[in-house]
């Protein structure tokens, strides 16, 4: 039903793009409900990467206002995650894996989201996640849908963290004329 009702706010669900896409800022909208010890995160942007059909690897960034840095190297404050997503879109309960800061993925399981997130005293979460984390995504022809919700303790159970997001963008006239992933931006 998730997977659905953004599919039909989305043009072109359903049919992905063969071509790497990079969608910034102006071109997404994000709803963030997250929240780290009962405080909500300050992530209020999102940038979202599409690898293409060699590889099917969608990338999705939430950003910080006035942070800076890249698909490759995220602002520390920055949460970023990588799931494989077949033709059709996917929509699953997903293992969390670990997405080291540095590069992107050149594979993600068919069963696993990668994330890239550390929480003060727990360290990654794609390294502390023990349960599965809700995952919906669906990539377009230029566009994506792409939401998570997790949640958990970590540091010994002194922290915990609850919530999710939800993510849709869909490029803008004269949007896409960047499709680098290595290019730092500062987020407005």
């Amino acid at each position: 039903m998730r997977a659905g009702l953004l599919c039909i706010a989305l043009a072109g669900c359903g049919v992905q793009s063969n071509d790497p896409f990079l969608l910034e800022t102006s071109d997404c909208s994000l709803v963030n409900n997250f929240q780290i010890d009962g405080v909500a995160t300050a992530w209020t942007d999102c940038r979202l990467y599409w690898a293409g059909s060699a590889s099917n690897i969608l990338t999705v960034e939430l950003t910080q206002p006035g942070s800076t840095g890249s698909f490759i190297a995220p602002a520390a404050s920055w949460i970023r995650a990588s799931v494989y997503v077949p033709g059709g879109g996917l929509n699953g309960d997903l293992a969390a894996a670990p997405l080291p800061a540095g590069s992107l993925p050149t594979s993600v399981g068919a069963t696993q989201i990668a994330l890239d997130f550390s929480i003060t005293n727990c360290g990654n979460l794609g390294e502390t996640q023990t349960t599965p984390v809700e995952t919906m995504a669906d990539v377009g022809d230029s566009s994506v849908s792409f939401s998570i919700k997790l949640s958990g303790s970590c540091g010994g159970g002194l922290r915990q963290y609850t919530g999710g997001f939800l993510v849709s963008a869909a490029a803008q006239a004269g949007s896409m004329t960047n499709t680098d992933p290595a290019t730092v931006v500062t987020t407005p």
